[in-house]
């Protein structure tokens, strides 16, 4: 979305000075590397010396363990089974409950003001959340403003009525093993899986927008964009995309003056 395509800062960096001495803790890659082994470091200033890592252990991006489980034992037995295709030893998305499914996410998605308690490497699929975070209070849905847009997305989502309502998870929208980013009317399609037109014929846009471009812009009109206040480039945060799915008329607005032909 927007600047998200380039170059920024990351939370609690300023957006106008390069800060090489600030500390890259636990918490930041505990959800942008899928293991680091921490080690006491030397650095001045800090009680205790601060916390370092072992660079030789970095495993970086986000790898199958880490929403799967360990799998040493499930490699060995596929190797060794190469015709077996039913899953062993390893932990399927499809086999935990809903709760499980949106902690399996949540251990990443549940925003940056949480209290962590253990680091995030350790959890496997089916923990309790709680015993590694203390989860912090949005008082969603009254409030969702209060929810950045960029870390929080479990607690924009649970704070919908799409989700209130339904037994949706973060899968049903989202195939992890596939890039489907800015893929706006792939969206629109797996929103499309749960309602259809009958659903806007109480809605303003019924006559003013042919079934076509009110199917495909599902995501413009009740997902939009909005500022980070955590990642800032220059005066303005990140346009992200927020989960919190509702209807916003200012950007159903928009959506009728792009049709128009409007600026």
């Amino acid at each position: 979305m927007g600047n998200t395509h380039s170059w920024i800062n990351s939370p609690g960096y300023a957006p106008n000075r390069i800060a090489f001495e600030r500390i890259i803790g636990t918490q930041c890659l505990d959800c942008h590397v899928s293991f680091a082994k921490q080690e006491p470091a030397d650095l001045p200033g800090y009680y205790g010396g601060g916390e370092g890592f072992e660079k030789t252990s970095l495993v970086y991006s986000i790898d199958c363990e880490r929403c799967h489980g360990p799998a040493a034992e499930h490699v060995k037995f596929q190797t060794e089974n190469p015709g077996e295709k039913a899953a062993r030893y390893i932990t399927t998305y499809k086999s935990l409950n809903r709760a499980q499914q949106i902690n399996m996410c949540a251990i990443c998605h549940s925003g940056a003001n949480n209290h962590m308690l253990k680091p995030a490497f350790g959890f496997k699929p089916g923990d309790t959340i709680t015993n590694y975070m203390r989860l912090f209070s949005s008082n969603a849905p009254v409030n969702y403003k209060a929810i950045d847009v960029h870390g929080n997305q479990i607690g924009l989502l649970q704070s919908s009525k799409c989700f209130i309502g339904s037994n949706i998870t973060c899968s049903t929208c989202h195939d992890t093993h596939v890039n489907d980013r800015d893929k706006v009317v792939l969206y629109a399609a797996r929103c499309m899986a749960c309602h259809n037109r009958d659903a806007h014929n109480e809605c303003k846009l019924t006559n003013q927008l042919s079934a076509a471009v009110l199917t495909n812009n599902c995501i413009s009109c009740h997902m939009p964009a909005f500022s980070s206040k955590l990642i800032v480039a220059g005066q303005s945060g990140a346009l992200i995309r927020t989960h919190h799915i509702a209807i916003y008329p200012e950007e159903t607005q928009k959506v009728l003056a792009m049709v128009s032909g409007k600026k």
